[in-house]
């Protein structure tokens, strides 16, 4: 519209100055025709016909017609019926001056005759050299700017008509983009919201249909990308869900921005919640920050150790730091983007740790008492050549009872020994858990009359029969009922009771003595270890009695516990599956 407007205007500008251009020569060939006419007043007698001759020639238009002679009388006018009163015309006006030296004289001034602005065309007139005079024609400048009035009008017109007919063709095709891309945009709005299926269709416009293609060609590459990243996403998931380490990354303002299921169980954490959240926000584990702050501002791998309470008893965690690096590392001039921390959980190491080195030290002491018990008697009786006989048989008594000791805890080694290299089941069938138990009960009856112990059995009429050997639960009722005897005071009693509850079959052991604490009852199982270790070696103890136990339990794929008896001392449990039962879990 704009170009429309500038390319009128200029044009009109151009029309008018070509339409000046055009009246000027046309006053000048009306100067020439003029100057034929004139010329043989102006050199000789005057024509008494010339006035009435322009009179007729000036009628023919707007024209003004003037013969001057060289002394400025006014001979003839078209528009001047009485000369007389014209004053004399000299070269005090512009055009007749300019025609002195110039082939025309050329002015636009007011008119002293008719008061109006004039354009006025001036010619000298001479014969053989001398000025005879001048001829001169006019016209009304009112003429000039009627004319450029029209031609105004008439490029106005066009103008006008040209702005019309391009803004209908600018309309008609800005409707014919519009819609294309109007399609575009609708498409690219819905796939950046999610859906990666949309396309477009463009047909006309040739360059808007190769925008399309392109278009589609991006839509098919991104939903290929994002379908590999959502698979990429799908299978780091599954991943970090099946890790049993613990796994939390930050970015570099140390937010969290990725904790797997075990990384938020391992801290008490939900990660859905901690998601986007600062770490100091969350986590409130000291070793935690630092590791990972240290890992971000240095760069470099950081590895650490805590140890979380908790019951029933403390985690250990072992923390290991990497920092995320951007291309070209830090040498490179990359700087790191975040980190990720690596939680493992190596309570049941350093438990294992713990257990090795006090068997270690407890099998050394348990074989070491015996053997220094033998030799010192031995030596003993050696030195002394006049001992009495009564002496001798009473330490060689000794001698043979910490031998006996010795071989008990030899052979409960071995026995433990062999239990745990034939994996984690035994041969089992169905058995009457009653009779192995009542074995068991009946080989224990002397020692339980040695010490004025009352040794009860309890069992129910019915078969309680379960999937397991006679031989190995014979053993467990014997190391649980022996456990039971020792750990109860003299003239104490000590219950046994049979029973099947819930479809599985239970044996459960009672005994008198002090029981045994919350915090010591998942440690009673393990080798050697005793809650009184100086009452428990007076009574004859190895201390692997309740090891053989739970390995044996576990190997019929049954469970054993502790608990407080009903009326003080401990509870030992044994649940086993029922013949024709599935086994616990």
């Amino acid at each position: 519209m704009l170009t429309a407007v500038v390319t009128g205007w200029l044009a009109a500008r151009r029309m008018e100055g070509m339409r000046e251009a055009d009246g000027v020569h046309l006053l000048r060939s009306k100067a020439l025709l003029l100057a034929e006419i004139a010329r043989p007043s102006l050199r000789g007698p005057e024509d008494p016909t010339l006035q009435a001759r322009l009179r007729a020639l000036g009628a023919q238009g707007v024209w003004r017609l003037t013969v001057i002679r060289a002394d400025g009388r006014v001979l003839a006018d078209s528009q001047t019926p009485d000369l007389a009163a014209v004053g004399p015309h000299g070269v005090e006006r512009e055009e007749l001056r300019e025609a002195l030296t110039e082939p025309f004289g050329v002015a636009r001034r007011q008119s002293d005759t008719t008061r109006e602005l004039t354009d006025y065309v001036a010619l000298r007139v001479q014969e053989n050299g001398p000025l005879l005079g001048w001829v001169r024609a006019a016209r009304p400048a009112r003429a000039a700017e009627s004319g450029a009035a029209e031609l105004r009008q008439i490029v106005l017109g066009t103008t006008v008509a040209a702005m019309a007919v391009g803004l209908l063709a600018a309309f008609l095709l800005a409707r014919r983009l519009a819609r294309p891309l109007s399609a575009l945009t609708e498409a690219a709005t819905a796939i950046a919201g999610g859906d990666l299926g949309r396309r477009v269709r463009v047909q006309g416009v040739r360059e808007l249909g190769d925008l399309a293609a392109a278009y589609n060609r991006m839509a098919d590459e991104l939903g290929a990308r994002m379908g590999e990243l959502a698979a990429e996403k799908r299978e780091l998931g599954a991943v970090l869900s099946g890790m049993v380490e613990g796994v939390l990354a930050v970015d570099v303002d140390e937010r969290i921005v990725l904790m797997n299921e075990a990384g938020g169980r391992i801290l008490g954490i939900d990660p859905r919640e901690a998601q986007g959240r600062p770490l100091w926000e969350v986590v409130r584990l000291r070793e935690v920050a630092e590791t990972l702050g240290a890992a971000v501002r240095d760069g470099m791998p950081r590895t650490s150790e805590l140890r979380r309470p908790g019951r029933p008893r403390d985690r250990v965690l072992r923390l290991h730091a990497s920092p995320l690096i951007e291309h070209g590392g830090f040498e490179g001039g990359g700087a790191a983007r975040g980190a990720v921390l690596v939680f493992h959980d190596i309570t049941e190491l350093r438990q294992l740790e713990q257990v090795r080195r006090d068997f270690v030290a407890n099998a050394s002491h348990e074989l070491k008492t015996p053997l220094a018990a033998i030799r010192g008697l031995v030596e003993t009786i050696l030195d002394d050549e006049a001992m009495d006989l009564v002496t001798q048989r009473r330490f060689l008594g000794s001698i043979r009872s910490q031998s006996e000791r010795l071989s008990d805890l030899v052979e409960e080694m071995l026995t433990l020994s062999r239990l745990e290299g034939q994996g984690a089941q035994l041969p089992s069938e169905p058995v009457d858990l009653r009779g192995p138990v009542a074995d068991a009960v009946e080989a224990m009856r002397p020692l339980a009359r040695e010490r004025r112990q009352e040794l009860t059995l309890q069992a129910p009429e019915q078969p309680v029969v379960v999937l397991g050997s006679y031989e190995a639960l014979r053993r467990v009722a014997a190391n649980l009922i022996d456990n039971a005897l020792k750990y109860s005071p003299i003239g104490g009693p000590v219950g046994v009771l049979v029973r099947a509850t819930a479809g599985r079959g239970v044996l459960e052991v009672s005994d008198s003595g002090p029981g045994i604490p919350i915090h010591e009852r998942e440690r009673v199982f393990e080798r050697f270890y005793r809650i009184d270790k100086g009452r428990s070696r007076d009574s004859g103890g190895t201390g692997l009695g309740l090891a053989i136990v739970k390995h044996l339990v576990q190997g019929l794929r049954g469970e054993v516990s502790v608990a407080e008896a009903p009326g003080g001392g401990a509870l030992l449990h044994v649940d086993l599956a029922l013949a024709g039962l599935p086994p616990s879990a």
